[in-house]
């Protein structure tokens, strides 16, 4: 993940809001999430109107800057706001906890309020998701895993760089594979985290164990 950092600045008399914090990420996991050429869940490109295409990379747009000057200068402040909690996150979570009370319809229901705003060129004909379609994506005949993996999946996406994936993975102790640029380090093309695998745990920071506490074995 790659962070670009740009300052509002006015340009010939107009305020440029182009300039703003965003988030690179690579497309070989990006694109099949969102794209329908990679057979993605719902079955339509999703668009989302943060991110733009790179040659290598999704760049998404995550904190737009507003812009406060005195009147009729071009000196002032940017401002950053950031929404602490959002509708799209009480609907997944809300769907989640259906899902995982079996009632599937219900949680279906609701992913579907999100489905149509988030589908490029949406027909409720082709795009509409069902048990049927999301048991037919994933493997296994888990229904209940099923609906619950399709909740994350949409989540991850919608949220992709708020950190949200991360507290689903250890709450779900979810396993984790990510691909690896030089296969010299680990001697393979990706390596995986386990539920249990320590390299989860944050180390502590040197002060402590110069304390005598014992480092967390990673």
């Amino acid at each position: 993940m790659r962070r670009t950092v740009q300052k509002v600045r006015v340009v010939n008399g107009r305020y440029n809001y182009g300039n703003t914090y965003r988030f690179s990420a690579s497309i070989r996991w990006v694109y099949p999430l969102t794209q329908r050429s990679y057979n993605n869940l719902v079955g339509g490109d999703l668009s989302y109107v943060t991110i733009a295409n790179g040659d290598e990379n999704i760049y998404v747009q995550k904190l737009s800057a507003h812009f406060v000057s005195p009147l009729n200068s071009n000196l002032g402040n940017y401002y950053l706001y950031v929404p602490l909690f959002t509708a799209e996150e009480v609907l997944f979570n809300k769907a989640e906890a259906l899902a995982m009370q079996e009632r599937y319809d219900e949680a279906i229901a609701l992913l579907n309020i999100l489905v149509p705003r988030r589908t490029k060129n949406y027909d409720p004909k082709y795009h509409t998701l069902n048990k049927d379609k999301i048991n037919a994506h994933y493997s296994g005949v888990d229904t209940k895993a099923n609906v619950v993996n399709a909740v994350l999946d949409l989540k991850r996406i919608e949220f992709v760089h708020e950190g949200l994936r991360w507290l689903d993975i250890l709450r779900l102790r979810m396993k984790v594979q990510h691909p690896v640029a030089d296969m010299s380090i680990t001697g393979q093309f990706n390596t995986v985290l386990e539920a249990n695998d320590p390299r989860r745990q944050i180390q502590l920071p040197p002060s402590t164990v110069l304390a005598g506490l014992e480092p967390n074995k990673r």
